[in-house]
């Protein structure tokens, strides 16, 4: 899960311990003058067995930056954006036993219905511009969390299709969604706020919650589900509070809540999609 330079050595501890791996770190003084240093970590296999003498080097990423400190971050930021270590962060994250320490694992049936359907129906990336690329759909789903009260960016967007959802730090990238999102006709659930909130200018959306009797999202999920009287329960009233969306505070829980209040947008598009046509004329009507 990549975050920032300053979180990037943090991030690269947690993987080592999760993944029984070793890192070794390195720094070469490449320029005098002003202290620029070359950081290389080596990211090792721990030898249990004790056959070899050495521990076997898998990896290795080198960077430089002023400063031990800094040549230090971006060494680690480089390790954990590749595509071995995004790996095993993604097994990390849907790691169950990981989950269930978190604090509403077992209180929230909206986050476990949630985790049920992106185990066994999605793939989650957290801040991976290159998948942008790879959502082929024209339509996509959009939902945003982590509102201040200052009219800042908000703290994250989902975009979800029929198998992918991503989750990014939108004041970070908010300059690369942009004109991707502007190519795209997208589903919202309420459209205006989240509009709003992500200084969106477009007219190609379809605001489905009228198609639902602008009832809330979580009360229509349960038409997705095979038991139409299963009530979804909000999470504890302190799970949205404006500083546990910020991306540095995040937790597995957030993480899932917000990425399947995204795809249950993009299903309930599809559950419905025979009033589209109507919604669609209604909508160019008001507007």
């Amino acid at each position: 899960m990549e975050k920032n330079n300053h979180t990037s050595c943090q991030i690269l501890n947690q993987i080592c311990q999760y993944a029984n791996l070793i890192k070794k770190i390195k720094f070469n003084q490449v320029e005098t003058k002003n202290q620029y240093y070359e950081c290389e970590i080596q990211i090792l296999n721990k030898n249990i067995q004790n056959i070899l003498k050495a521990d076997i080097c898998l990896y290795i990423y080198k960077d430089t930056g002023l400063g031990k400190k800094e040549a230090k971050q971006l060494a680690a930021l480089r390790c954990i954006t590749s595509p071995e270590i995004s790996y095993l962060i993604k097994n990390m994250i849907n790691d169950k036993n990981l989950r269930n320490q978190q604090m509403y694992s077992t209180t929230n049936n909206y986050i476990e219905w949630g985790k049920t359907i992106i185990d066994n129906e999605y793939k989650i990336y957290i801040n991976n511009v290159d998948y942008l690329k790879k959502l082929n759909n024209y339509i996509l789903a959009v939902d945003s969390e982590g509102f201040s009260n200052k009219g800042d960016y908000p703290s994250m967007i989902q975009i979800a299709d029929d198998k992918t959802v991503l989750i990014f730090d939108y004041k970070r990238y908010h300059r690369i969604h942009k004109p991707f999102l502007l190519q795209k006709k997208l589903i919202l659930y309420g459209a205006k706020n989240d509009l709003e909130h992500l200084k969106l200018n477009t007219s190609n959306y379809i605001d489905i919650q009228p198609m639902y009797n602008n009832k809330s999202l979580k009360k229509n999920a349960s038409l997705l589900t095979n038991n139409n009287n299963i009530t979804f329960q909000k999470p504890h009233g302190t799970f949205y509070m404006y500083k546990k969306w910020m991306f540095d505070n995040l937790d597995d829980n957030h993480i899932y809540y917000a990425a399947i209040d995204a795809i249950v947008t993009y299903k309930l598009y599809t559950h419905r999609k025979d009033l589209i046509p109507k919604l669609i004329n209604d909508q160019n009507q008001k507007y």
